[in-house]
């Protein structure tokens, strides 16, 4: 939903989108990282490199992809000006997409060190009962392996600035899991508050007193830091049963469904919906209303649109991938 609201109004001069910015995406990485710790710890083969449901996000990446891109070319043109499949490589954000494959080159390169760690002779180069007996050294020593073999493959596919600025999130959040920290510290008051009251000091300080422009503010890394794990100890606080927590369960099983589909609803001239300066010129609240109401209409017609996909197998595999 916090993707989704980033893309209604993109544009520097309005706080909620400031604030959106500060922390949609690393959250997002986050919580993969965490639903995805086993990755890990478990033993892993390599015949594991033929999972199919480790490349399956590939496939939205490419069949929707280039799919948006020819949407988009013929509703400007009123024809096919260009090949889609350099366009969709060649273009920064990947047209949007860019998080499906930044997400399949860090769980590639998880998987490859696992492997390449399992069949390494550690022994040979430590005591056995150091290995034993230091999870943490060998955790360690597949993050370094892991990060130096997503860095190469980042490099080829020039996703490097994606790669060093999300992978990280990513492997926090699988370290939370791992060490059960979201049970142990993150539901203690204390740190909670700590984390909340340190997210509001560096996100008001920043965005009042050094810069408005949304670029810089949702890179400050203060920002982004608090702010990211000041949400995810409240989501990871809230009640199951609480209905807004079943609410985000229900976005949660249909969230990449609505990711990859909710860029067919925008207008041709991406990411602007209302005037930039309509929106800008409107108080604070009635900007996160406006926001959260189109959010929520962008979300129920990709979720529509999901359903009629999923109703047929072929279309299902085809274009989600699974």
């Amino acid at each position: 939903m916090l993707h989704v609201a980033g893309h209604v109004f993109n544009t520097g001069d309005i706080l909620p989108t400031h604030l959106i910015k500060t922390f949609s995406l690393t959250i997002f990485f986050l919580a993969s990282g965490f639903v995805s710790a086993n990755m890990f710890v478990k033993e892993v083969e390599w015949r594991d490199l033929l999972s199919w449901k480790n490349y399956c996000l590939l496939v939205p990446f490419l069949v929707l992809g280039i799919s948006l891109i020819l949407w988009k070319d013929y509703a400007m043109h009123a024809r096919f000006t260009a090949n889609p499949v350099i366009v969709l490589f060649t273009n920064e954000f990947n047209n949007g997409y860019w998080f499906l494959l930044v997400l399949t080159i860090v769980r590639f390169s998880l998987l490859l060190s696992r492997l390449i760690l399992q069949y390494m002779p550690l022994n040979k180069l430590f005591c056995k009962q150091f290995l034993c007996s230091n999870r943490i050294f060998f955790l360690l020593l597949n993050i370094v392996v892991m990060s130096v073999l997503g860095v190469g493959i980042a490099l080829l596919l020039n996703k490097m600035d994606f790669y060093k600025a999300y992978a990280p999130w990513y492997i926090m959040g699988a370290l939370v899991k791992v060490y059960n920290l979201q049970d142990s510290c993150f539901k203690k008051d204390v740190v909670h508050a700590g984390f909340a009251i340190l997210a509001v000091f560096f996100v008001a300080f920043n965005y009042f007193f050094i810069d408005h422009e949304i670029y810089y503010f949702g890179q400050n890394y203060m920002n982004t830091f608090f702010m990211t794990f000041a949400v995810f100890m409240t989501l990871v606080r809230t009640n199951p049963e609480h209905p807004i927590a079943k609410a985000f369960i229900w976005l949660g099983k249909i969230s990449l469904d609505v990711y990859v589909l909710h860029y067919f609803f925008y207008a041709v001239d991406f990411g602007y919906v209302l005037p930039k300066g309509y929106i800008a010129a409107c108080p604070y609240t009635l900007q996160t209303i406006v926001i959260f109401f189109i959010s929520c209409i962008l979300i129920f017609c990709s979720y529509i649109l999901s359903k009629i996909i999923r109703q047929n197998k072929f279309l299902t595999n085809i274009l989600l991938g699974r």
